[in-house]
């Protein structure tokens, strides 16, 4: 349902945590991978933000994935921290 390697450029990532927030399931993940080669907007090991109004779980999840430029997955970047595995 995601299609999240085709929409977002990801092939796996770690296991997240996830809330409830403004009527969205949200989900911070650790250790993504893209599906291309890591650049300055996926850098290796690094985190994504992905949200979900799913309401049945049984129909799926479809996830969206906060996006860089290009409209792949956007790495979180918190300046003076390092976020890798």
């Amino acid at each position: 349902v995601s299609q999240t390697e085709t929409r977002f450029g990801l092939r796996g990532t770690d296991l997240g945590a996830s809330f409830e927030h403004q009527g969205r399931l949200c989900f911070l993940f650790g250790d993504t991978h893209p599906s291309g080669k890591n650049n300055e907007w996926r850098p290796f090991d690094g985190d994504t933000i992905a949200w979900s109004r799913t309401t049945n779980p049984e129909t799926g999840v479809r996830l969206d994935f906060v996006t860089a430029p290009d409209g792949k997955y956007l790495a979180l970047n918190v300046p003076g921290v390092s976020l890798r595995g």
